[in-house]
């Protein structure tokens, strides 16, 4: 048997609220509240939040529209007391189905309600021992979906997926979705821990990328493009290990300065230098009709990609760095009421293991040092005869 699962917390995603003025009594047909703002006819609510005894969801009158401080639902199963919070959801209802593959057709497997009373919705299949599951959101209102799952393995996420991260955290820490700890909430974090990773090295071997095809046909006289949107650090040339044209020489690097002094001769030509700055690669001098058609292509450093669903892999941190990171932030926000602790064994653990990769991570380039000497370097790249002010 495959239980597959989904976080109610989901629904509650920027959800508008109000709460009950007046308390609610089981077969009755309205709410009594302090306020009506963003109500209206034909809505799903729950009464309560989700995990909590008592909760309900119910149905606003498909034709009465909220007045004053009332609003008219279907009967109402449970009483609910005076200052009870009362949200607005967006579905009522969950979605599973099944596919042989990733891709293949779904297969309607059930929808069920939300379980109010419980933090997530699960269902169990008892038919198939292999293949895939997904799942969405359904509106028994006025029809309507949300998006589908990413596809859940019958055997889980495979151990460099976010689902497996996510859960693996939440089980070691005995925790659950509720309203403060969501799985927005924890995707975020997964990016974060990501982010602060990759600031911390630049040249990380998973981020490197080979022979972009920056231009496939150059035209006579261009000298400017903009950089891949997946450039890490686009206001500079740390991130680009090489630039060169098609059969040509690898290209050299000039810094802002020395590249105005060289674009002096604004004629057309055989490429030789360039620069980064401001998001764009340049080029002098620019490119000669010889070489128009031909293509430009870079070596290069990539940003993170942030991740967005169960399904994505972490390519860059080890699965360890975010799991210590997302425990120490899990506590940070349960427990100390949004205060890192700096202390926390899982986030002294994360430092432990960033600080070895750093240590043992070796890009598989080289990179030439220049040497200076007092501040001042004797190397005159351009070995032009320009004058020096």
């Amino acid at each position: 048997m495959r239980t597959i699962k989904v976080s109610n917390a989901d629904l509650l995603q920027e959800a508008d609220h109000t709460s009950l003025s007046a308390s609610a009594t089981a077969a009755g047909t309205t709410l009594t509240v302090y306020s009506i703002t963003s109500f209206a006819a034909g809505q799903a609510l729950i009464i309560g939040e989700f995990g909590q005894e008592g909760s309900e969801i119910v149905k606003t009158h498909a034709s009465t529209e909220p007045t004053g401080t009332t609003i008219t639902t279907a009967t109402l199963v449970k009483s609910h007391p005076k200052d009870t919070k009362v949200y607005i959801i967006p579905y009522d209802q969950v979605q599973f189905f099944y596919a042989a593959t990733e891709a293949g057709t779904k297969t309607t497997l059930a929808t069920t309600d939300v379980e109010e009373e419980s933090l997530e919705t699960n269902y169990s299949d008892t038919t198939y021992t292999s293949g895939f599951y997904f799942t969405r959101f359904y509106n028994s209102i006025d029809n309507t979906y949300s998006d589908y799952s990413d596809a859940i393995p019958y055997g889980g996420f495979a151990d460099n997926t976010v689902g497996y991260v996510i859960d693996l955290t939440m089980k070691e820490l005995n925790k659950q979705f509720s309203a403060t700890l969501t799985y927005e909430m924890m995707l975020g974090e997964v990016n974060a821990c990501l982010r602060f990773v990759r600031g911390k090295l630049k040249k990380w071997s998973d981020m490197q990328k080979f022979n972009h095809e920056l231009d496939s046909a150059l035209v006579e006289d261009d000298y400017t493009w903009t950089l891949p949107s997946d450039y890490y650090d686009p206001n500079s040339n740390r991130s680009l290990l090489s630039i060169w044209l098609e059969d040509q020489d690898t290209l050299t690097y000039l810094d802002k300065r020395e590249f105005d002094d060289a674009d002096r001769d604004t004629s057309s030509g055989t490429p030789k230098y360039f620069t980064v700055y401001d998001g764009s690669v340049y080029i002098t001098p620019k490119v000669h009709s010889d070489y128009a058609g031909d293509s430009l292509y870079m070596d290069y450093y990539t940003e993170i990609v942030e991740v967005d669903s169960d399904g994505d892999l972490l390519t860059l941190a080890r699965f360890d760095m975010v799991k210590h990171w997302l425990k120490w932030q899990i506590r940070n926000i349960a427990e100390r009421n949004g205060n890192p602790d700096y202390k926390d064994g899982d986030w002294m653990m994360f430092n432990t293991i960033l600080t070895d990769a750093v240590r043992r991570e070796a890009s598989g380039q080289k990179h030439k040092l220049k040497p200076f000497i007092n501040g001042i370097t004797y190397r005159d790249s351009l070995n032009t005869d320009f004058d020096k002010e």
